[in-house]
């Protein structure tokens, strides 16, 4: 059913002659519930954030409870609810009239919270406002969001479905999207970003992530390298990230993509993101895939087949830079000084001359304690790929360091440091 405004009419009475339609709604679409919240507003009313519940109540003639449930905390997105869940003040009467009468504000902009995909039309409101752009690529872009329901700010992935699925509309793609979905979802370990909702259009694959994070690992080492404050806190990444990459692999799931700009920090936690998803669709191809080629390893570079291993040269690359600005090193420092030996080049498969000399000249430097670090980002890094330990050892080299003055937490935070906490 279509909005309809009063010229001049209030907003109080806009909001009368909404409910008093004849015939009565039978459903409120999303783009009349953001109608309904917009005169709400404007009303200065306290239901302004919680335009569903409003619906629901004056629907069902019980609006007089409605301030004691905005102070109880009840909101829009404990939709759709069922009699146990509703507060212990509300009389069962009034109780079953709000369960059976929900089913008009129930619409599909509830399940991107929820855990759900859905499929909006191009007419169709998204339920969130959009707050700026936090980065942008071939093929997507990730924007801070304010959903519209529970007022939560989120990360939105906005994927090109031609880019990453082709120019096809086949339902083979959309089945393609579902088992992604399926899959993240899935996932929940303390370092991988959580998968809040997600929905398709006409041309774009949206994923909603949770937390918002503060900075990506690229900008936290620019300013550990600057000063000291942040440097115990980036020393203790190693064992975590390390964790958070063991944890992908055990569910099948290779990241194909491990960079410093993928790598979150949220409230000095560190967080995988943008992994790639599933094997049985993305694995069946070889060559590259989306990797960025700074940290993407030789086979993968050669166009081979990557397997599990490839993760770990990217991590390796990402160790090595965490290192250098544990020493006052930023990463552009790192890429100039590949800039300037052997090859010259700055991607690290192509310039393993200047990888080893670089190695070399840290551990002419450093402490016992600071070069266990380069003897795992060298095994990380080797360029046979069977060499490479799993992130399963990568972990037990981490945590398991024999030297005066080290222990398990030294490069790995308490979090990781020990099997169980490592597996979850």
């Amino acid at each position: 059913m279509s909005v309809i405004s009063t010229p001049f009419a209030t907003s109080t009475e806009q909001l009368t002659s909404f409910f008093d339609a004849s015939p009565p709604r039978e459903v409120f679409e999303d783009v009349d519930i953001d109608y309904v919240a917009r005169l709400l507003r404007h009303c200065n009313h306290i239901a302004q954030r919680c335009p569903r519940t409003y619906i629901v109540l004056r629907t069902v003639g019980e609006l007089d409870h409605l301030e004691r449930l905005i102070n109880e905390r009840f909101s829009d997105g404990w939709f759709p609810v069922d009699v146990l869940r509703l507060p212990s003040f509300l009389d069962p009467r009034v109780k079953n009239k709000i369960v059976q009468g929900q089913h008009i504000i129930l619409t599909k902009s509830l399940n991107l919270e929820n855990g759900k995909h859905s499929h909006f039309d191009s007419q169709e409101t998204l339920p969130f406002e959009e707050l700026g752009r936090i980065g942008s690529g071939t093929g997507g872009q990730v924007d801070r969001i304010e959903s519209k329901i529970s007022f939560k700010q989120y990360a939105l992935k906005r994927i090109s479905r031609r880019v990453r699925y082709g120019p096809t509309k086949s339902r083979e793609t959309v089945d393609q999207i579902l088992v992604e979905m399926k899959i993240l979802k899935s996932l929940n370990h303390k370092h991988v970003v959580k998968y809040v909702g997600s929905y398709t259009n006409s041309v774009h694959l949206g994923i909603v992530i949770s937390p918002l994070a503060d900075m990506d690992l690229s900008t936290y080492m620019q300013q550990a390298s600057a000063t000291t404050q942040l440097r115990p806190t980036l020393q203790t990444f190693f064992g975590c990230l390390a964790a958070s990459i063991n944890y992908l692999h055990d569910k099948e799931v290779k990241h194909r993509d491990i960079k410093p700009q993928n790598i979150l920090i949220y409230k000095s936690n560190v967080l995988i993101t943008d992994f790639g998803l599933s094997r049985d669709f993305l694995d069946t191809t070889s060559g590259r895939t989306s990797s960025t080629p700074r940290y993407c390893p030789p086979e993968v570079a050669d166009w081979k087949k990557r397997n599990w291993s490839a993760d770990i040269w990217s991590m390796g690359c990402v160790f090595l830079e965490m290192a250098a600005a544990l020493h006052g090193h930023d990463v552009m420092w790192v890429r100039t000084y590949y800039e300037g030996h052997h090859t010259r080049k700055t991607h690290f498969h192509a310039n393993s001359e200047a990888t080893e000399q670089l190695l070399s000249e840290f551990e002419a430097s450093w402490d016992e304690k600071e070069k266990i670090l380069l003897t795992w980002i060298r095994s990380m890094m080797a360029e046979d790929r069977e060499a490479r330990p799993t992130a399963a050892r990568v972990i037990e080299l981490i945590t398991s360091v024999d030297e005066p003055d080290c222990s398990p937490t030294t490069f790995c935070g308490i979090c990781c440091a020990t099997d169980d906490s490592a597996d979850s």
